[in-house]
C-alpha cells in the first residue's frame, strides 16, 4: 500500500516499539499535502499521541484525530470496516483487532482463549511468537503455547510476527 494513503492507524498496545515510528506516516502525508491523521487506539492514547507528535512540531502542522473507542462498543468501524476486538495479555492493556471477520490480528500478547476465540474462523490469524520454545515469556507467546491453545481454531494456517532471536532468556 502506498504511505501517502494510510491516513488511519489502529494501535494494539502503547510500548515503545509499537508507537514510537508513529510521527513518520504522518509527517510523510503533510509533505505530500495532507494536514489530517487519525490515531485509534485503546484508553490512555491520547497522552502517548501528545508526546509523540511534538516532534517536528507535528501536532501544530497537522490536525490529528484520536479516538478511544469505550469498552464495550464493538463492533466499531473505521471508514467501511467493522472491528470487533479482544483483550490480550501483555505487560500492558491492549487489543486483538478482527477486520470484517476476516483478518485477525493480535500485538504482544501470551496466548489465550479470547484471543483464540477472535481469531476462529480468521481468514488470515496474524499472532505474535516472540521467543523460542523453553523461554519463560510472560505476556508473550512460544510456537508451542500458540500451537496447543490454537488446536481446535478454525484456521488453515497462522500467520506469524515479532519473531526476537534470542538466546532463550526473555526480557522486558
Amino acid at each position: 500500500m502506498d504511505y501517502r494513503y494510510v491516513d488511519t492507524v489502529l494501535l494494539t498496545h502503547t510500548h515503545l516499539d509499537h508507537v514510537a515510528d508513529l510521527p513518520t506516516p504522518a509527517k510523510a502525508r503533510l509533505l505530500d499535502g495532507h494536514d489530517t491523521f487519525t490515531v485509534i487506539g485503546l484508553q490512555g492514547i491520547q497522552n502517548v499521541c501528545d508526546a509523540l507528535f511534538v516532534v517536528d512540531d507535528l501536532a501544530e502542522r497537522l490536525t490529528i484525530s484520536v479516538r478511544e473507542p469505550p469498552a464495550g462498543a464493538d463492533p466499531f468501524t473505521i471508514d467501511d470496516l467493522e472491528i470487533e476486538r479482544a483483550p490480550t495479555d501483555h505487560s500492558k492493556p491492549g487489543y486483538e483487532y478482527q477486520f470484517d471477520e476476516q483478518v485477525t490480528t493480535a500485538g504482544d500478547t501470551a496466548p489465550t482463549e479470547p484471543v483464540c476465540s477472535l481469531a476462529n474462523g480468521s481468514d488470515v490469524p496474524v499472532h505474535e511468537c516472540t521467543y523460542p520454545d523453553g523461554t519463560e515469556a510472560p505476556g508473550h507467546s512460544t510456537p508451542t503455547a500458540l500451537g496447543e491453545l490454537f488446536t481446535d481454531v478454525d484456521v488453515d494456517r497462522i500467520l506469524l510476527t515479532h519473531l526476537f532471536p534470542r538466546d532463550g532468556t526473555a526480557r522486558r
